[in-house]
């Protein structure tokens, strides 16, 4: 995870975990506040600063900041995302705990993860079940599924194979809803494919 992002390395998911200890969140994983901006991203919403900071505390449900750098690390986090999401070599990736990590707390952060995606694609207000290209509406609904998956039923055995394939559906249906409803950067409008569910 060596990505550069404009001389700036990717934020971890301990590191946002830190962060949102120093905050005092306790409802909201960084999987699941990922997932949220990644949501919101995907249906084309580009929030300024101060209301991507109002609508991140009002989803870690905190009364106020407790320190700038939170302020600073959800505005990284944002950029971040879009940048991964807008780029040409498919590098986006879900922010889920590391793979040394019980596949039960992995699982429950895959599952966290596409429930704050459905948050952020709901809250983004541009689409209904009508308007929705149908073959996302497929995979939103797969995404539901997956949110409300518990460990010893839909990862039975604790394979590390069928998670890794589910983390990669999840990660390939960001990248075409993103796709569906956003337009090309200029420079890469002729060149990016587009990213496939299947």
């Amino acid at each position: 995870m060596s990505h550069d992002d404009a001389s700036q390395s990717l934020l971890t998911f301990d590191q946002v975990a830190n962060q949102m200890v120093e905050e005092n969140v306790t409802v909201v994983s960084p999987s699941e506040l990922h997932g949220y901006y990644c949501g919101l991203l995907s249906t084309s919403t580009r929030l300024p600063a101060l209301s991507l900071l109002e609508s991140t505390r009002e989803m870690l449900d905190v009364e106020k900041y407790q320190s700038h750098a939170s302020k600073m690390l959800f505005i990284t986090l944002y950029e971040q995302s879009l940048n991964l999401l807008q780029a040409s070599d498919f590098s986006f990736a879900l922010m889920l705990p590391d793979d040394d990590e019980e596949l039960e707390v992995r699982t429950r952060a895959l599952g966290e993860w596409c429930q704050g995606f459905l948050t952020g694609f709901g809250l983004g207000g541009k689409q209904n079940q009508d308007s929705l290209n149908p073959d996302i509406r497929e995979a939103l609904t797969d995404l539901s599924h997956i949110a409300q998956a518990t460990v010893g039923e839909e990862f039975d055995d604790g394979s590390e194979s069928d998670f890794y394939e589910v983390q990669e559906y999840v990660r390939m249906v960001a990248l075409a809803a993103f796709t569906e409803y956003n337009e090309p950067p200029e420079e890469e409008s002729q060149e990016a494919p587009r990213p496939t569910l299947h």
